[in-house]
């Protein structure tokens, strides 16, 4: 609800938090209490204390992270008085199962700005990609933030060929992480192949003398192949169009490979030598960056084949350490 409710306007910002306390459970709850006598900086680290000690989860930790995370805010509490999230929060997916279900183990120090947890890490992102991020509302084949579009597209591609494995198991793995996994079954056409194909298609058409791989150019082909030339321009509008949807899914997040050679997608702010984890208390892995002795939280991420609790199985054989 917090997450659904913050592009509402509140003249003050503890609002954001006491203005729906009374539709949730922590109405009747006598460990969450209303103080406008408390700071905003005590209301939203508050907020995550009482919802990590009632439910046990971590979620609220890494969603709905804005656009800059004010320097006086752990960066364990999100900003409710930013009206908009940078990147869609997996919180709003639903599926996903990383630490199968294993209750958060974690502990608030008494200044109220350190956050001990409990987790493993999964690896470190080595390699990012370039950031997408374009307004909504400039989201069109018709403008200048197309051409960023494409090229953000074409790096993602660039580093999911590096990964490990065959052709068809990285597009398989690229497909997934596109889409995040839980809709990719979406459509009966391969959706990893539609995304290479229309690439491919519009490259050609509105960037002839962009360098395209052996893989776009056998796509673009195939397409070629399939295509009159008479139902070209059209098909490639549709393309268009197609891409933008894509963009728009993913839109204020960035394509990385782990030093386990993981694809996954995470927040805009993610860089080489953060850690990946994965989290007692969260459904999905979250970014962490060494700062101090400490961590700060980047924000969620989907990692390929880390979804369903592969994690907590690579505790059990060895693989991974808490």
């Amino acid at each position: 609800m917090l997450l659904d409710s913050r592009n509402k306007i509140s003249t003050d910002p503890r609002d954001k938090v006491y203005g729906i306390a009374g539709l949730t459970a922590a109405r009747d709850d006598p460990r969450f209490i209303v103080d406008y006598s408390h700071t905003v900086f005590e209301v939203y680290r508050d907020v995550v204390k009482y919802v990590v000690t009632a439910t046990q989860n971590l979620e609220i930790i890494s969603s709905g992270k804005g656009e800059v995370h004010p320097d006086w805010l752990p960066s364990w509490a999100p900003d409710w008085s930013q009206s908009t999230e940078t990147g869609c929060s997996l919180i709003r997916f639903g599926g996903f199962n990383a630490a199968l279900g294993k209750a958060a183990d974690a502990t608030f120090d008494s200044s109220g700005r350190v956050l001990q947890v409990r987790g493993t890490r999964i690896g470190i992102i080595q390699s990012v990609a370039m950031l997408l991020d374009i307004p909504r509302v400039w989201m069109s084949y018709k403008n200048h933030n197309f051409y960023l579009l494409l090229c953000s597209i074409c790096s993602w591609h660039e580093l999911a060929k590096i990964a490990p494995g065959d052709e068809a198991y990285r597009l398989k793995a690229f497909q997934d992480v596109i889409w995040m996994e839980p809709y990719a079954d979406r459509e009966i056409e391969n959706l990893g192949a539609r995304i290479l194909k229309s690439l491919a298609v519009v490259i050609e058409h509105y960037m002839p003398k962009y360098p395209i791989d052996d893989i776009l150019h056998d796509s673009l082909l195939r397409w070629q192949t399939k295509v009159r030339e008479q139902d070209r321009l059209a098909k490639v509008k549709e393309a268009c169009h197609y891409l933008c949807s894509v963009a728009d899914w993913v839109n204020g997040r960035r394509f990385f490979l782990s030093s386990s050679r993981q694809m996954g997608l995470a927040p805009y702010r993610a860089e080489a030598g953060d850690k990946v984890c994965v989290l007692f208390g969260s459904s999905y892995p979250v970014i962490l960056r060494p700062q101090e002795g400490y961590h700060t939280v980047v924000g969620d991420a989907y990692v390929h084949g880390i979804m369903y609790g592969e994690a907590m199985e690579g505790l059990s054989d060895g693989k991974y350490t808490i």
